[in-house]
């Protein structure tokens, strides 16, 4: 049986589908033509861009097989 007893075989390759806003840092992310991307002001001081990326590698880090495919909102804007 797979991992935990789930019937997942990790030994096939996998693709983990995941957007960036929530998961590698806290979703409160906007973009300005002159600034980029940026934290929201509104959030605390200590949130900034992909401060969760370290916990991210660490959860999956006992899967090397898993490829995985970032979304963000923010590809819908050039530059």
């Amino acid at each position: 049986m797979g991992l935990h007893g789930t019937g997942i075989c990790w030994h096939l390759p996998q693709n983990d589908y995941l957007d960036l806003d929530g998961v590698v840092h806290d979703e409160a992310v906007l973009w300005h033509p002159r600034k980029g991307i940026y934290m929201s002001p509104y959030q605390p001081a200590d949130h900034a861009l992909f401060d969760w990326l370290l916990h991210l590698e660490e959860v999956l880090s006992p899967f090397p097989a898993i490829a995985l495919v970032l979304n963000s909102t923010w590809c819908i804007w050039p530059g």
